[in-house]
Protein backbone atom coordinates (compact mmCIF):
# COMPACT_ATOMS: atom_id res chain seq x y z
CA UNK A 1 0.00 0.00 0.00
CA UNK A 2 1.49 3.56 -0.48
CA UNK A 3 1.94 6.01 2.17
CA UNK A 4 0.05 9.07 1.94
CA UNK A 5 1.91 11.77 3.68
CA UNK A 6 -1.09 13.58 5.15
CA UNK A 7 -2.56 9.86 6.81
CA UNK A 8 0.67 9.89 8.96
CA UNK A 9 0.70 13.65 10.01
CA UNK A 10 -2.94 13.26 10.84
CA UNK A 11 -4.00 15.65 8.41
CA UNK A 12 -6.63 13.29 7.00
CA UNK A 13 -10.10 13.07 8.69
CA UNK A 14 -12.36 10.13 6.84
CA UNK A 15 -15.44 12.45 9.11
CA UNK A 16 -14.61 15.37 6.63
CA UNK A 17 -14.21 13.64 3.47
CA UNK A 18 -17.52 11.86 4.27
CA UNK A 19 -19.48 14.87 5.55
CA UNK A 20 -18.02 16.62 1.93
CA UNK A 21 -18.54 14.35 -0.20
CA UNK A 22 -22.84 13.97 1.64
CA UNK A 23 -22.47 18.10 1.06
CA UNK A 24 -21.37 17.79 -2.59
CA UNK A 25 -23.70 15.10 -3.47
CA UNK A 26 -26.81 16.97 -1.52
CA UNK A 27 -25.68 20.41 -3.25
CA UNK A 28 -25.74 18.50 -6.86
CA UNK A 29 -29.09 17.15 -6.35
CA UNK A 30 -30.99 19.84 -4.68
CA UNK A 31 -31.95 21.56 -8.28
CA UNK A 32 -33.03 18.43 -9.50
CA UNK A 33 -34.96 18.00 -6.31
CA UNK A 34 -36.68 21.66 -6.51
CA UNK A 35 -37.50 21.32 -10.24
CA UNK A 36 -39.18 17.96 -9.69
CA UNK A 37 -41.01 19.12 -6.67
CA UNK A 38 -41.87 22.53 -8.58
CA UNK A 39 -43.12 20.61 -11.63
CA UNK A 40 -45.16 17.99 -9.55
CA UNK A 41 -47.12 20.99 -8.05
CA UNK A 42 -47.67 22.67 -11.26
CA UNK A 43 -48.89 19.22 -12.73
CA UNK A 44 -51.22 18.88 -10.08
CA UNK A 45 -52.80 21.83 -10.14
CA UNK A 46 -53.37 21.91 -13.63
CA UNK A 47 -54.97 18.15 -13.94
CA UNK A 48 -57.78 19.24 -11.25
CA UNK A 49 -59.49 22.18 -13.29
CA UNK A 50 -60.49 22.49 -16.39
CA UNK A 51 -58.92 25.30 -18.60
CA UNK A 52 -61.07 28.79 -19.71
CA UNK A 53 -63.74 28.23 -21.99
CA UNK A 54 -63.86 24.32 -22.05
CA UNK A 55 -66.74 24.27 -19.72
CA UNK A 56 -69.01 25.64 -22.44
CA UNK A 57 -66.86 23.49 -24.77
CA UNK A 58 -68.02 20.30 -22.93
CA UNK A 59 -71.65 21.16 -22.54
CA UNK A 60 -71.82 21.91 -26.31
CA UNK A 61 -70.69 18.52 -26.87
CA UNK A 62 -72.88 17.18 -25.11
CA UNK A 63 -75.41 18.99 -26.35
CA UNK A 64 -74.42 17.01 -30.15
CA UNK A 65 -73.82 13.37 -28.45
CA UNK A 66 -77.43 13.98 -27.48
CA UNK A 67 -78.21 15.47 -30.59
CA UNK A 68 -76.54 12.51 -32.47
CA UNK A 69 -78.27 10.04 -30.41
CA UNK A 70 -81.56 11.54 -30.91
CA UNK A 71 -80.88 11.42 -34.87
CA UNK A 72 -79.53 7.42 -34.46
CA UNK A 73 -82.79 6.19 -32.97
CA UNK A 74 -84.92 8.15 -35.13
CA UNK A 75 -82.73 6.33 -38.31
CA UNK A 76 -83.24 3.15 -36.46
CA UNK A 77 -86.86 3.47 -36.24
CA UNK A 78 -87.93 5.02 -39.66
CA UNK A 79 -85.04 2.35 -41.49
CA UNK A 80 -85.10 -0.94 -39.67
CA UNK A 81 -82.39 -3.20 -40.45
CA UNK A 82 -79.93 -1.02 -41.85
Amino acid sequence: MPRIPALECGLYDARMVTASTTRDLLSSLLPFLLLFAFWFFLMKRVRGRPAPGQEALLEKLDEIRDEIRRLRKTLEENYPGR
